[in-house]
């Protein structure tokens, strides 16, 4: 890392240097900008919109993100009239009914006859 920004710093004061010598009374980067002309205006405004556009996107994206990272609130229940609990009460209420209704074998022997007479 250090060695990076030894790197970096030296290669901007050489840079800095040669940009700065004087050729005809003016300094390098003087005759570079009028030979480039309005073409380094263009390529500064090409990038800064470029980069406002990808960062624009960017906002949209995490913004999408973390608005769809909220589960919805779901209320789990069964509302089958076949639930497995449901039946079972059903059956219940449909057997107690049935017992109360049916007659014994020698109830039904009694009833016979009695209508029988």
């Amino acid at each position: 890392m250090i060695k990076l920004i030894f790197k970096c710093s030296i290669a901007f004061i050489v840079s800095f240097i040669v940009l700065s010598m004087p050729i005809s009374d003016k300094p390098v980067f003087y005759h570079l900008s009028e030979l480039t002309g309005p073409l380094g205006g263009d390529i500064q405004k090409s990038f800064s919109k470029s980069l406002k556009r990808s960062v624009s996107k960017t906002k949209k994206m995490s913004s999408k993100l973390f608005s769809n990272s909220n589960p919805p609130k779901v209320k789990d229940r069964v509302k089958s009239r076949q639930s497995s609990i449901l039946n079972k009460r059903r059956n219940r209420i449909k057997s107690a009914a049935r017992t109360s209704e049916e007659l014994h074998h020698q109830d039904k022997k009694k009833l016979d006859n009695l209508i029988a007479k």
